[in-house]
């Protein structure tokens, strides 16, 4: 037995062309819009924590060395 849909229902349903529409207006890249105001760090404040664990490894070692 075939199914009737009535008319309300295919008037909630988007056309194809309108649902492709939508998904390509909504497509922005979000990192660009949230980092525009900020300055860049400088390369101390990016990399001071690596540096330290990298200073703290050569003192151990050193250490170490010493005390043989």
């Amino acid at each position: 037995m075939p199914v009737k849909i009535r008319e309300t229902a295919w008037s909630v349903v988007p056309a194809p062309a309108a649902a492709i529409e939508n998904v390509t207006a909504v497509n922005t890249s979000p990192g660009l819009f949230l980092s525009a105001g900020m300055e860049s760090q400088s390369w101390w404040a990016a990399n001071k924590y690596v540096l330290a664990a990298v200073s703290i490894v050569g003192i151990v070692i050193a250490v170490i060395a010493w005390m043989r």
